[in-house]
């Protein structure tokens, strides 16, 4: 691991070490050797295959310096070395590099988080980047850069050794665009697009709801392109599907600092609800009660059914007022979802009148049934 180490060092000392670093040269040119502003004046093919050269040099390093933590085996003193602050350094200017270097100056433009709303980077400290208008050669070099870039860095978090801490804290949301722009631009051919939509479909996937409410809502800005806004949108609709979408949907609307643990804990600690602001309430009923275009409102009233009559049913008397709210108010006030016989009212109304109003004396309701439908009754109301 040392040896790898001492490669990406030996790579990036230049902008390293501060002291010898032209404060006006970028950092492409730095590494390249161009150090003066006089060996800055060439045509842009030319700063294009510097960067190129830079980046594949990166991906380079970061791939020996994983491969250098091994294939998991003794993974927890692995992952311990891998912490170490000289690595961890290593680490993310790397990986800033690439991100900042190589991903957003092949973006279309508004894919990506703005690079001013991005965390503190690693390369900061007196090198200036080349705007990216002038930084980005042809599209098809722009295009294989990416590829390259994705082909890289996207196996690494699903290994769970090595750099996977580092790779996934740092580029989630820039690999999801990365990815996002070779998997749904229109300017990638149909092999490319199949190859990495599935690609996105592995990344998308890997990552928890919790995880994926902020950066793929991160993603979506007034500039975002109407191919990548659909595409984003579209993974965002059906995240209140999975495993405790419908908890982690509230916890996100309503913000991480109102929201009680308990909604990311799951079952260690169910008795304590979230305080949700009624605006906060209004938005997560309308966001539940919007039908995904890819599902029809009967699948999705179903498929969101369970997770909204289990908190109906919580503990917590916080959590049945907002699973009453988002019934009472977004499925049953609306005719498409709520109205008698659509899945709406089946799911959420029949089962607690036929509880309390049998249809005939051959259905006898259990005492436990009726008690529920009565529980669910008196918060509904």
């Amino acid at each position: 691991m040392d040896a790898a180490i001492d490669e990406a060092e030996r790579f990036l000392a230049p902008i390293l070490n501060r002291s010898a670093a032209n404060k006006a040269t970028s950092i492409i040119d730095v590494l390249s050797g161009q150090n003066n502003v006089e060996a800055q004046v060439s045509n842009d093919e030319q700063h294009a295959q510097r960067r190129r050269d830079v980046i594949g040099k990166a991906l380079s390093s970061i791939r020996d310096l994983h491969a250098s933590c091994g294939d998991g085996s003794n993974g927890v003193a692995r992952q311990e070395a891998v912490a170490n602050q000289r690595s961890q350094k290593i680490a993310d200017v790397l990986l800033d590099l690439v991100i900042l270097e190589g991903i957003y100056p092949s973006l279309s433009s508004g894919v990506g988080v703005p690079v001013e709303r991005r965390l503190k980077s690693a390369l900061k400290g007196g090198l200036n980047t080349r705007p990216l208008s002038e930084a980005s050669g042809g599209k098809a070099e722009d295009q294989q850069l990416l590829i390259d870039i994705v082909e890289c860095l996207s196996p690494i978090p699903l290994s769970k050794v090595g750099l996977s801490t580092s790779v996934r804290d740092r580029t989630s949301v820039d690999l999801i665009a990365a990815t996002g722009e070779l998997a749904f631009s229109p300017a990638s051919d149909s092999r490319t697009r199949q190859l990495f939509a599935s690609t996105f479909e592995e990344i998308i996937d890997s990552k928890s709801a919790s995880d994926l409410f902020p950066q793929l809502t991160s993603l979506l800005h007034p500039s975002c392109p109407n191919w990548f806004r659909s595409a984003i949108s579209s993974y965002l609709s059906v995240l209140p599907l999975r495993p405790e979408g419908v908890r982690q949907t509230i916890n996100f609307i309503a913000g991480s600092s109102s929201v009680d643990q308990s909604l990311l804990d799951g079952e260690s600690n169910r008795n304590a609800g979230p305080n949700v602001s009624l605006e906060a309430l209004a938005r997560t009923a309308k966001l539940l009660t919007s039908v995904p275009s890819t599902m029809t409102p009967e699948s999705w009233t179903s498929a969101l059914a369970p997770q909204l009559l289990d908190l109906l049913n919580d503990p917590s008397m916080d959590n049945r007022r907002i699973a009453s709210y988002i019934i009472g108010t977004g499925f049953l006030g609306k005719r498409k979802l709520g109205s008698p016989g659509t899945a709406g009212w089946r799911l959420f109304a029949e089962p607690i009148i036929k509880s309390i109003d049998p249809p005939s004396e051959r259905c006898p309701v259990s005492e436990g049934a009726l008690k529920l439908a009565l529980d669910r009754l008196s918060v509904l109301v």
